[in-house]
C-alpha cells in the first residue's frame, strides 16, 4: 500500500489512528532534501497526462467542433495544463517543503492543492468553463491521476 495517495492522506488528516502505523510515520516526517530524478520525470508526466485525459474527455463537451478536432483541442490543453503545474509540483515544492520544514502530509496537501487551483483557474480563463465546473473537473483529474498513478508506480 502507498502512502502517498488521496485517501490516505485524507483518513491521516481526519484521524491519522485509522491508517497503518508506517503511513502515519511517513506522512509525519519531514520532507528530506533529496536530488530530483529528472530521468524519471518524463515518464510520470506522459503517466499523468494519460490518466488526466479520460476525466477531461468526460467532463469537458465538444462545442461545435469535430470528435478529431476535439480530442487534439483535449490533449493540447490537458498537456499545457500539465506543463504549468507538475514541474513546479515535482521540482519546487518539495524545495519549499525541505526550507520550511513540512511534513510529507503538508507538502502533498499543499502541492496538490495548488495543482487544482492553477489548473481550475486555466479552465475557467483559457477555455471558459464555469468556475464551479472547472474546479470540479481539475479536482477530479488530479485525484485520478493522484491515486491511480501512485498505484501504478508502486508496481
Amino acid at each position: 500500500m502507498s502512502c502517498y495517495n488521496p485517501i490516505t492522506l485524507l483518513q491521516y488528516g481526519m484521524n491519522s489512528d485509522s491508517i497503518e502505523f508506517t503511513c502515519r510515520y511517513v506522512l509525519s516526517q519531514k520532507v528530506l532534501e533529496t536530488p530530483p530524478n529528472f530521468l524519471d520525470y518524463p515518464l510520470y508526466l506522459l503517466l499523468t497526462v494519460l490518466l488526466e485525459l479520460p476525466v477531461y474527455f468526460f467532463f469537458l463537451k465538444p462545442r461545435a467542433i469535430s470528435i478529431p478536432k476535439f480530442f487534439k483541442h483535449v490533449v493540447k490543453h490537458v498537456a499545457a495544463l500539465n506543463l504549468c503545474t507538475h514541474p513546479l509540483v515535482d521540482f519546487v515544492f518539495p524545495v519549499i517543503a525541505v526550507k520550511m520544514g513540512f511534513s510529507h502530509a503538508i507538502y502533498l496537501s499543499t502541492a496538490e492543492t495548488f495543482a487544482v487551483i492553477v489548473e481550475a483557474f486555466y479552465l475557467n480563463t483559457i477555455l471558459r468553463q464555469r468556475p464551479v465546473v472547472s474546479f470540479l473537473v481539475a479536482l477530479s483529474a488530479n485525484l485520478f491521476s493522484w491515486g491511480i498513478g501512485s498505484a501504478l508506480i508502486r508496481l
